[in-house]
């Protein structure tokens, strides 16, 4: 029997879709890390930035050669701190001969050096508190709470800072000595204005737990909220929701996507996973009317409040649901022009979203991508969809790593009405 071969440019293309970012910052770099930084949590931060973002325009442009991707590719917007710039950094408490050590991962327990790991890409004030924790635990009148630790983790601005504690269990005992912790560091770091306890006997690797743990989280003063203004937004974000991590480049990746909205009274803009609002609401004042969904029950929330305070309350509103294919089709009939904004999880979007939402013919789509090795995927079920690549837009949201951020606009291709998009066969999507 003769045996079957495979085409060379078939054989190249699944090695090509099998090669992460990552692979291809190893390349250009020399250096060998993996997609998650489990081996090296910023391997990129020894070199100077200028010199990173060199490599990371290398990387990405040939990524984009070898996935055969549209000629849209613009040059990747720097931070506006490369360095320093994290406001959410977290440590796993491990113990080690005898001592309390903060590590980024279980991995790193072996490699660590001293009591804290440390990070380039944290505010100085971020090791302080880290360090003092770290102390405190290793004391005799620590330990206690050391044994019951499963993170610590800091949020905050630039300025301000929150203290998150992530224990095990909630008892009394524990709480008056996490108490003692807390009170003996807010009296010698006038920046730590907040301080709140978590609890999860789970043992997760996810550091703020979610809403299906029953017991609720302790704040022990400060304010639950971290706020900041751009363009006379008024955001808040909970101390206990996710936020973006890198302040500094926020507003720059706010104007880049509200930009792509045009000024149009009569129509539409549709938010698919919102969060908080925070593109809804920089949105919303070009449109009709805004809505945002989000399957987070506190993120939908607080976007809500965030409409109230904003006096926004009559033209945006958010839901809470899970977001897939269905959640499309179940949409009322459009009736006037939409435009989206698409701002998935790393994984990407849900089988059949992509082909969903473009059979309801939305003006335009912005699709925001956190993970890079998606990308070619989700570009070519857009492209099966009757939508073209119009621009791609990298943010250097997470200098010192291997990661980026993306920013697509699609639009529907000329020629093709919506009818036509309804009726085409979409593998893979």
């Amino acid at each position: 029997m003769k045996k079957k071969t495979i085409p060379p440019k078939a054989v190249k293309k699944a090695r090509q879709e099998k090669k992460t970012f990552a692979k291809y910052l190893s390349e250009v770099t020399g250096r060998s890390f993996d997609a998650h930084g489990a081996a090296d949590i910023e391997p990129l931060a020894a070199y100077t930035y200028a010199r990173e973002l060199q490599l990371k325009q290398q990387a990405l442009e040939q990524f984009w050669r070898d996935h055969s991707l549209p000629p849209r590719l613009e040059k990747i917007i720097p931070s506006e701190k490369s360095r320093e710039y994290r406001t959410t950094s977290k440590r796993r408490v491990l113990k080690d001969k005898g001592r309390f050590i903060l590590v980024f991962h279980r991995a790193h327990k072996d490699q660590q050096r001293g009591d804290v790991q440390v990070s380039a890409l944290e505010p100085p004030e971020h090791r302080q508190i880290f360090e003092a924790v770290a102390g405190w635990l290793n004391h005799p009148n620590g330990r206690f709470v050391g044994d019951m630790l499963n993170f610590v983790i800091i949020r905050g601005s630039y300025r301000q800072f929150a203290l998150v504690l992530n224990l095990r269990k909630a008892s009394a005992p524990l709480v008056r000595k996490a108490r003692e912790l807390i009170e003996k560091l807010r009296s010698g770091m006038s920046f730590l204005q907040a301080a709140v306890l978590v609890f999860d006997d789970s043992g997760s690797d996810y550091y703020l737990p979610g809403e299906h743990h029953g017991t609720p989280a302790k704040f022990l003063f400060g304010p639950k909220e971290i706020p900041f203004l751009h363009d006379g937004i008024r955001y808040a974000v909970p101390v206990l929701s996710f936020s973006q991590i890198n302040l500094s480049l926020l507003p720059k990746f706010i104007d880049e996507v509200a930009n792509e909205i045009p000024a149009d009274p009569s129509a539409q803009l549709i938010d698919m996973f919102c969060g908080y609002g925070l593109f809804t609401l920089a949105g919303a004042r070009k449109v009709s009317a805004a809505k945002g969904y989000e399957g987070n029950a506190l993120a939908v929330a607080t976007a809500r409040e965030l409409a109230k305070r904003n006096r926004l309350i009559d033209k945006v509103r958010f839901f809470r649901v899970d977001i897939n294919a269905r959640t499309i089709q179940q949409f009322a009939r459009k009736k006037t022009a939409e435009y989206f904004i698409v701002d998935p999880p790393r994984s990407g979007c849900a089988p059949g979203f992509v082909r969903a939402l473009c059979a309801r013919g939305p003006e335009k789509v912005i699709h925001i991508f956190c993970g890079m090795d998606v990308v070619p995927r989700e570009i070519n079920q857009y492209h099966a969809a009757g939508y073209r690549l119009k621009r791609a837009l990298p943010l250097d949201l997470f200098p010192g790593t291997t990661g980026l951020e993306l920013v697509c606009t699609f639009e529907p291709q000329q020629g093709l009405h919506l009818k036509d998009r309804r009726s085409m066969k979409i593998s893979g999507s």
